[in-house]
């Protein structure tokens, strides 16, 4: 069984996804917030990706292409994509959220 301790859990059951997303902020050197993004496969709970140096951004939005198995999870500064399709699962970050911190 995993603990999960302080974590939003992106809950989407219109989107049957092969995977569950989790996010929290963790503390970075010199008092910087940073996001942290789970991947965990939904059937077998295993994890299949973490990063934890996402920049702490408000996720404002998401969007979900079946087809191409990704997701993405927009704010106000950035962009977060989750490719599923391959093994493991990878979120993925766009060289314009690298360039913007």
């Amino acid at each position: 069984m995993n603990s999960f301790g302080s974590r939003s859990v992106l809950h989407l059951p219109e989107f049957n996804l092969p995977v569950l997303i989790t996010l929290c902020r963790v503390h970075r050197e010199r008092h910087q917030l940073a996001l942290q993004l789970e991947v965990l496969d939904s059937r077998t709970g295993e994890l299949r990706a973490c990063r934890d140096d996402l920049l702490g951004d408000r996720l404002l939005q998401v969007f979900y292409e079946r087809d191409a198995g990704r997701i993405e999870l927009r704010g106000s500064r950035t962009e977060i994509r989750v490719n599923f399709t391959g093994e493991p699962a990878l979120p993925e970050l766009p060289s314009d959220e690298t360039a913007s911190r």
